[in-house]
């Protein structure tokens, strides 16, 4: 490749975002998806970076661009993203929202000026020029609300009152709203100075790797070889790398049991996943770095003030079995008894007899959060049940003990994604949490000694004023399916399969008895206007159905969608949705008597009252 075609740089964010370049997004990139859990974490890290007063750089990884002909006379370079625009619109977004902060506090208008574009002294210029820094070709209509979200005096009416065009310009939308009301606010309180000081850290000392070409094929090559499938190391690989290299006398005996880990986990990506929780897990914090910046100093101390190595590679091993747990339950229990104990079947036929189903449940649920931040609280529990005594015969009450426990930090997990708890906050919990269990040593932890674990007074309040609400329209389909889905696992027989509905794969969907659309004049005669608008998403109106689409039942009358119930399996086969339609007739007095009944039994089920 000839030099003057390709060329990489470490570049500041302020050099990538000053005043001559304009970054266009290619019609054939994906639109913006970043949600604000992504962006929520990208400010995490960059804030820990900022209040640990590093005076290194803080990278926020690679883009790629392709530089393109100039689109006029003026002095502005032109670049196709070609990997990379999630961030760098993320990148603007952050800093639009600390400088509407800003602007709010009545700050330094000068300071302000600065922080749009440290190289552009005139204000009047910076209009002219910046606010067309990023151009989206994909969407028009995107391209024009982040046009909107550029320019000074028209940020705050796009946010709260123009209706983004798209998913993408909703994103957007939410994204910078959650920064503002959530992350800086949070964070900085009404700190003028201390906001002003984070945006210079950020055009300052986060840094990206920028790699640049003149022609797009070859951007394009560059950004697929970076992420080749199998090409890319992980840092799980340079960690073995190192610690096979330091253990001389017993580098067989280490390649060995390396094997046996990663055949266990499967692949590197999954193995990388195991370290960064374990990291977690011990450290007690959220590091800012790489993961083979920091590994080192999980790594113990043998008696002289050496690492000790081996030591790591045994505590590896250990940890292993419990990331299993949490990932892949069913992995687990094959591998929790050895291959050659002679009652096996029976030990397996008692663990899972004795709670296991419960626990099957919690695991599965916590599983389809949107976040694994729940995941090095319970390898610390399971710890601290080892698995001789939860797979001993004898010892259900510990099993009960342990189950209990996981339902606990099933329901905080889920009173984090209800409320949208930020991730800092979150951590803090979960740190807590592992805090209380290791002081506990090698005394497993019960519901009374884990203070952290419990939901407080305020949090039950607002857990139950939450689900007593349009749940449907409020917190979305997804979420509203994991509730319908818990309640009806805890109106089921316990001796039903477990989890079966959350790892079968089928297309669930749900149901609304009073129809969205009422259309039909049946409905239109037994509900009042008001009537309907208060219980149309609200849980005692919602049921489940395993099926492609829920087309059959559509708007119909209530004995036409009851009928449909009860010839048809797919329409019948959860008990709520059986519920939903036992009735002779369906008017706001039934719906409310299934809310009602509905309420107790998930209050009852996450311990709420």
């Amino acid at each position: 490749m000839a030099e003057e075609n390709f060329k990489a740089a470490v570049n500041s964010i302020r050099e990538l975002f000053e005043e001559e370049n304009v970054y266009e997004i290619p019609y054939y990139q994906r639109p913006y998806v970043w949600d604000t859990e992504k962006v929520g974490q990208l400010f995490d890290d960059i804030y820990d970076h900022f209040i640990s007063r590093k005076e290194d750089e803080y990278f926020l990884g690679c883009i790629v661009l392709a530089e393109q002909e100039k689109k006029s006379k003026k002095t502005q370079k032109y670049y196709e993203v070609i990997d990379g625009q999630q961030r760098i619109i993320s990148l603007q977004l952050l800093l639009t929202a600390i400088l509407l902060q800003l602007e709010k506090c009545n700050y330094d208008a000068n300071r302000i000026s600065k922080i749009r574009n440290p190289s552009i002294e005139n204000e009047e210029e910076w209009h002219r020029k910046a606010s067309r820094r990023i151009v989206i070709n994909t969407n028009k209509l995107d391209n024009c609300y982040l046009q909107n979200l550029q320019t000074p005096n028209m940020i705050e009416d796009t946010i709260k009152n123009q209706s983004p065009g798209s998913p993408a310009s909703a994103h957007m939308r939410d994204n910078i709203k959650w920064l503002l009301e959530e992350c800086l606010a949070d964070s900085f309180k009404n700190d003028c100075e201390k906001l002003d000081a984070f945006a210079w850290h950020i055009l300052d000392y986060c840094a990206i790797v920028r790699v640049e070409t003149t022609n797009v094929q070859i951007a394009i090559g560059i950004f697929s070889t970076l992420n080749a499938r199998g090409m890319a190391l992980q840092d799980v690989d340079i960690i073995k790398a190192r610690v096979i290299g330091e253990l001389q006398s017993d580098k067989d005996y280490a390649v060995q049991q390396w094997q046996n880990m990663e055949s266990q986990l499967e692949n590197s990506e999954v193995f990388n996943d195991m370290l960064i929780q374990y990291r977690m897990e011990q450290m007690e914090k959220k590091s800012s770095v790489a993961l083979i910046n920091d590994y080192i100093e999980l790594i113990p101390n043998d008696k002289n003030g050496e690492k000790d190595y081996y030591t790591f590679l045994q505590k590896l091993i250990q940890t292993v079995p419990h990331f299993m747990f949490v990932k892949n339950i069913d992995d687990y229990v094959k591998d929790i008894f050895a291959e050659n104990d002679d009652d096996k079947k029976n030990k397996i036929k008692v663990f899972e007899e004795t709670c296991a189903k419960d626990i099957y449940r919690m695991i599965a649920f916590l599983n389809t959060h949107e976040n694994s931040d729940w995941v090095p609280v319970t390898m610390c529990l399971k710890r601290s049940f080892d698995n001789a005594r939860l797979a001993d015969p004898n010892c259900k009450e510990l099993r009960e003990q342990f189950s209990s426990l996981l339902q606990r930090m099933e329901a905080l997990a889920t009173y984090f994604r209800l409320k949208k708890v930020g991730r800092s906050h979150r951590l803090s919990r979960y740190f807590k949490i592992i805090k209380e269990i290791k002081a506990l040593k090698e005394t497993p932890p019960t519901s009374e000694n884990l203070l952290s674990l419990k939901l407080t007074d305020d949090e039950k309040k607002n857990f139950r004023e939450m689900l007593d609400g349009p749940i449907y329209d409020s917190l979305g389909a997804v979420f509203t399916k994991y509730i319908l889905l818990h309640l009806n696992q805890w109106c089921s027989d316990r001796n039903e399969s477990a989890y079966s509905d959350m790892n079968s794969g089928k297309k669930i969907t749900i149901e609304h008895v009073l129809p969205q659309n009422d259309s039909d004049s049946y409905w239109q005669k037994k509900w009042t206007e008001d009537e309907r608008k208060y219980w149309l998403h609200r849980i005692g109106n919602l049921c489940l159905i395993s099926s492609g689409k829920n087309t059959s039942n559509r708007n119909h009358a209530y004995h036409v969608k009851k009928e449909n119930t009860s010839r048809t399996k797919s329409f019948s086969s959860y008990i709520i949705t059986r519920a939903s339609f036992a009735f002779e007739n369906y008017t706001a007095k039934e719906c409310q008597q299934l809310q009602e009944n509905r309420l107790k039994i998930l209050y009852e089920g996450w311990g709420l009252n």
